[in-house]
């Protein structure tokens, strides 16, 4: 049995902020586990309402930061307004974080066990409306294939996959439902490229910065389909590669962004950020 002393001294380290993501993460794993206990704390000023069941909301309680804390800081210190569109919400993480500086936001997330418990966030909140659909280049009903393990984010679309979900594009979806977006959010496990291109006159009207995820099919080619994916977007947008959160030997809080070139496309970026013409954006 593990003693409620230990328990305590190991979240204290936990929640030190400065100490490298993947150490508070490894050093928590057999003290603290995931099972079906409900918990309630302060993040960032925000009251963040959660189970150890599932690997995103562990994290939070681990560390007492926001799941991919430090891209959301990211996205924070640019200075962004207007509204927020969260796509692949997932629990409702990302989604918390950015009602505390978006105007407004949208947040989806197809599977239904998982989006009732991003409702569940969202009821809480007054500027957040949430949607159990999924986005690509299509509507209608698409396969899924919910998650097989305690990590919900590992859902995906997926034509073969022996759920049916609804799927809509965010072009023909999002008029009427939302202000002008100025942030967009996409971690859809592969699929990111059928959501761009059913945003494309979205992503020319209101010129939103992008934050995408960068699975295999995204870094796939040596970098070319990451490169291609760039002509998804309007003339003169900007493109940074983001790498993983932890940092040694010190913590970072803010993710460090990087220019993507022809040479430098293949690397193994988590994540894409595009920045449009009209924000300034300084590394």
């Amino acid at each position: 049995m593990v003693s409620g002393f230990m328990k305590s001294i190991v979240k204290r380290l936990c929640r030190k902020r400065s100490i490298p993501l993947s150490i508070r993460r490894k050093l928590a794993a057999p003290f603290i586990k995931r099972d079906s206990t409900e918990f309630a704390i302060c993040v960032d000023g925000q009251e963040f309402h959660g189970r150890l069941d599932n690997y995103i909301e562990w994290v939070v309680y681990v560390t007492g930061q926001f799941f991919e804390f430090s891209y959301i800081n990211l996205i924070k210190s640019i200075g962004l307004s207007g509204c927020a569109l969260d796509i692949g919400a997932n629990v409702g993480n990302h989604t918390l974080a950015y009602s505390a500086f978006f105007d407004e936001v949208v947040s989806l997330e197809p599977y239904t066990p998982i989006y009732d418990r991003l409702k569940e966030k969202a009821d809480k909140l007054t500027n957040v409306i949430t949607y159990n659909v999924a986005f690509g280049n299509q509507s209608g009903e698409i396969g899924f294939t919910p998650p097989r393990t305690s990590n919900f984010g590992t859902g995906r679309v997926d034509s073969e996959g022996e759920l049916k979900v609804e799927i809509v594009r965010g072009d023909e979806f999002l008029p009427g439902k939302i202000g002008k977006i100025g942030f967009i959010k996409i971690d859809v496990e592969g699929h990111e490229f059928e959501v761009l291109k059913g945003l494309a006159h979205t992503l020319d009207n209101d010129l939103p910065a992008v934050l995408f995820e960068a699975p295999i099919a995204v870094r796939a080619n040596g970098g070319q389909a990451l490169l291609d994916s760039f002509k998804l977007f309007p003339i003169d947008y900007r493109f940074f590669g983001l790498k993983g959160q932890t940092s040694f030997p010190i913590q970072r809080q803010i993710a460090k962004a990087y220019p993507i070139t022809q040479h430098n496309s293949g690397t193994r970026y988590t994540n894409i950020l595009a920045i449009p013409p009209q924000i300034p954006f300084q590394i």
